[in-house]
């Protein structure tokens, strides 16, 4: 059973879902003054998540985590979450597992969900969306390129021969450059591209060289194709 009675006015509400919570009381007062401005189809306004949080059992400090730390500090990702669920986008489960991990939740994703449904859900938000994609992105793009740079970090080609290994380091690459245009070659970034770009290319010709070195050591007329 939820702590709001049928007598309870709003300020009473909020003084019971808040237990004490200066966190909570914020959040709260929050849901109130926005949810009509971003959730316009809300059923009872300013309290509706009110309500549903207390439906879901979410009191006090709870309420600040979900604010702070899975929503990062936007109302319109609490709301989302809930809305989400009453949809059916997220299921029970979900949502329960999304609060308990306490970790901070993408919910852009959900929040276009939503939109599909409900239009007039969150119109101020397009902006910011926008804005979290491109951060997403440069995340996403820089995790590639520390996990590209593992890669390629050392060109190595291994023969059947025992023993037999030919590496090219960073180090041996920039030398390499170095040597070509007669500056100080190229950065470790440039090298990651360059790789990213020509690995095949590169294999390919060390795997050539290696076939006319064998070739002309042991008298073959004819290289390797």
């Amino acid at each position: 059973m939820g702590k709001i009675g049928c007598d309870d006015n709003l300020l009473d509400s909020i003084v019971k879902m808040s237990e004490g919570n200066p966190g909570a009381v914020t959040v709260l007062a929050e849901l109130v003054k926005r949810t009509p401005e971003i959730d316009p189809q809300a059923g009872l306004g300013g309290l509706h998540y009110v309500l549903m949080m207390d439906d879901w059992g979410l009191y006090g400090s709870q309420i600040w985590m979900v604010f702070k730390d899975v929503c990062g500090q936007s109302i319109e990702g609490v709301i989302a979450l809930f809305r989400a669920h009453q949809l059916g986008i997220l299921s029970e489960k979900e949502l329960q597992q999304i609060i308990d991990k306490d970790e901070l939740y993408d919910f852009i994703p959900i929040i276009a969900a939503i939109q599909k449904e409900l239009p007039t859900f969150a119109p101020s938000f397009a902006k910011r969306i926008k804005n979290f994609e491109i951060v997403r992105r440069m995340e996403e793009e820089r995790s590639n390129m520390q996990q590209a740079t593992k890669e390629v970090e050392t060109t190595e080609v291994t023969r059947v021969f025992n023993g037999v290994r030919v590496e090219y380091s960073i180090d041996r690459l920039r030398l390499i450059a170095s040597s070509i245009n007669g500056r100080a070659g190229f950065t470790s970034k440039q090298i990651d591209a360059f790789l990213l770009i020509h690995q095949n290319e590169l294999q390919s010709k060390l795997d050539q060289t290696v076939k006319n070195f064998i070739q002309s050591k042991i008298g073959i007329e004819q290289p390797y194709k």
